[in-house]
């Protein structure tokens, strides 16, 4: 984790030490669904984009996905369960449209996270719904790569709007893929 953290922290430096003075704040908000368990829920998002040229842009940026809620158990096995989870990231994005942040995009980064989860576990099913149920607590602690995709546009003369795709694929535990409507200003 510690070697994690220095990596990250030195390619945010990389990014700022290279990035012209452009830059662009996004924040946002997304659905999105934890790939082990099958959490669903929000996520609010914030991001500072360094723009390098027309097409290429470095982004730092911060996630906050919360769920208290996984679809495919009742209401009781959903009794109390909670996924949070904060992610920091930083990407690398292309976009192809002719003027910066326009186009379709495609993106690559580092990820890190924290979090916990308190989940239905296991119990004893019988006639159709579970008795003694048994449920756990897990601390959520990763790192790994975020790949995007999604669509870059103008909304007015100095906003920009971003429709994006993410799938965070983490070495421990799970992934989690969100959808997110961003706004630049």
């Amino acid at each position: 984790m510690r070697k994690s953290l220095i990596t990250l922290v030195l390619i945010c430096a990389s990014f700022l030490s290279y990035a012209q003075i452009d830059l662009k704040t996004f924040l946002g908000a997304g659905y999105g669904q934890e790939n082990k368990i099958g959490f669903r829920g929000m996520s609010i998002h914030a991001e500072e984009q360094f723009n390098f040229s027309t097409h290429l842009n470095g982004i730092v940026g911060l996630n906050y996905f919360s769920s208290n809620n996984v679809p495919k158990w009742g209401m009781a096995e959903n009794q109390g369960v909670y996924y949070r989870q904060f992610i920091a990231e930083v990407k690398a994005q292309y976009f192809s449209g002719q003027e910066q942040g326009k186009g379709f995009l495609a993106g690559i980064g580092l990820a890190l996270r924290s979090g916990s989860t308190y989940h239905f576990e296991s119990g004893d099913y019988k006639n159709g719904s579970y008795s003694n149920l048994q449920y756990s607590k897990e601390k959520i602690v990763g790192n790994g790569i975020v790949l995007g995709l999604g669509y870059g546009f103008k909304i007015s003369e100095s906003l920009i709007g971003k429709i994006e795709f993410s799938d965070y694929s983490m070495a421990q535990l799970n992934e989690l893929y969100q959808l997110s409507v961003k706004v630049g200003f």
